[in-house]
């Protein structure tokens, strides 16, 4: 076998393996786009009983005197009980419930969380809070598919089967702002706000029973102090920070409010 022949064919081969491959990657490309697509149409099903529950529970009577929501991770913690825990207590400690309460916020607002702070005008267009971190989830997993490598593909597909595994759909809190008062005022000058309130019920909606099985009516007001960091000369960024507060204030005692329904699971 002559040197050029041995070359052309170990070429051949290796050609082969790499068409091989590159096909087996293909079709666990086409694998990860079907559980994706199979999880949206969920999605689409899921989303649509969390409307229906939700309209049926609108004409419903609010509990006034039951127990607390019991459905797991949904009650926020006692008020200064991670302080104790974590022994951050005293006058000089950080105000960790206001920082969970922020946290809480902003993860609804991006959709990474199971809850979903809403007007009554929004709530027909809305999505429900795990229809929305689905979306979410999946404009991740395919902006990652185009340049993933081997492994990473046969993880972005375990991730994409988790997203249509039947417990991924657990519930849902749904907070629903149906007025609001006080001014917006802010004196930046002289660190002061004024304080606004917000009253509205929110709902707890199980995907597993099909049902809301938790409701509250609830009022919400500002802080006393509201945190903010300012550019110099600027300012305006307190007008956002009071509007934040009161967004994660709503969310929390909209949460705290819930009670568990008779013949709830």
């Amino acid at each position: 076998m002559t040197f050029t022949y041995r070359w052309v064919l170990c070429a051949a081969i290796w050609s082969c393996i790499g068409v091989t491959a590159c096909h087996r990657g293909a079709e666990r490309r086409q694998a990860v786009e079907a559980q994706l697509v199979k999880a949206e149409l969920q999605a689409d099903a899921m989303n649509e009983a969390w409307h229906v529950a939700l309209a049926d529970s609108a004409r419903a009577a609010l509990p006034a005197e039951a127990p607390p929501c019991a459905v797991p991770g949904v009650m926020p913690r006692a008020p200064g009980e991670l302080k104790k825990r974590l022994g951050l207590e005293g006058a000089n400690g950080p105000d960790l419930d206001k920082w969970m309460r922020n946290v809480a916020a902003a993860k609804a607002d991006t959709g990474d969380s199971s809850d979903l702070v809403v007007a009554p005008s929004q709530l027909a267009a809305a999505r429900s809070p795990r229809a929305r971190m689905l979306a979410a989830r999946a404009k991740r997993i395919r902006s990652e598919l185009a340049r993933a490598d081997s492994d990473r593909i046969d993880a972005l597909l375990k991730e994409a089967n988790e997203l249509t595994a039947r417990d991924f759909w657990t519930h849902d809190v749904v907070v629903i702002v149906e007025a609001e008062a006080g001014s917006h005022g802010v004196d930046v000058q002289k660190k002061t706000f004024e304080g606004r309130a917000a009253l509205g019920r929110s709902y707890v909606f199980s995907y597993e029973s099909n049902a809301i099985v938790c409701a509250g009516r609830f009022v919400a007001t500002s802080s006393d102090t509201v945190e903010f960091m300012s550019r110099f000369g600027g300012g305006g960024e307190a007008y956002g920070a009071v509007n934040s507060d009161l967004r994660a204030r709503v969310l929390d005692q909209g949460k705290r409010a819930l009670r568990q329904l008779d013949g709830a699971p």
